[in-house]
């Protein structure tokens, strides 16, 4: 399992450097399309675009077993949906808010490069645990 976390960390960082290269060649092009792409975005568009992306990520999610054991221990469903859906709501808006001031102040890729490094220092961490 370490093995797998440290590689995939590993890939993670990899994209994301290659990322922030092809963003630094076409820099001020880019970040003026997103910023305009994200000012454009409204509707059931945005709606479903969020609903499949937090779909995709929280599948299998150590956060979507841990809201198990509530249920199981409280054997109460519903205030434990609301519950999890609220602080999902709640960490995903938190998420686009602090999204848009970031491309509104920083370079895009310097995100990505700040990214690489938070992969790429999880990615050592996991191995020093794996060999200790």
């Amino acid at each position: 399992m370490h093995v797998a976390a440290a590689l995939m960390f590993l890939i993670g960082a990899v994209i994301l450097l290659r990322e922030a290269r092809a963003h630094e060649a076409s820099e001020g092009e880019e970040e003026e399309d997103y910023a305009a792409k994200a000012g454009e975005a409204h509707g059931f568009k945005v709606i479903l675009t969020s609903f499949l992306v937090l779909f995709a990520a929280e599948w299998g999610d150590l956060s979507q077993l841990l809201t198990l054991s509530p249920v199981a221990k409280y054997d109460d469903p519903v205030s434990v949906f609301v519950g999890a859906w609220g602080a999902l709501l709640a960490v995903s808006g938190l998420a686009v808010v602090v999204g848009r001031v970031l491309l509104a102040r920083i370079r895009l890729n310097l995100l990505h490069y700040t990214g690489a490094s938070v992969c790429l220092l999880m990615a050592c961490l996991t191995v020093w645990e794996m060999t200790r």
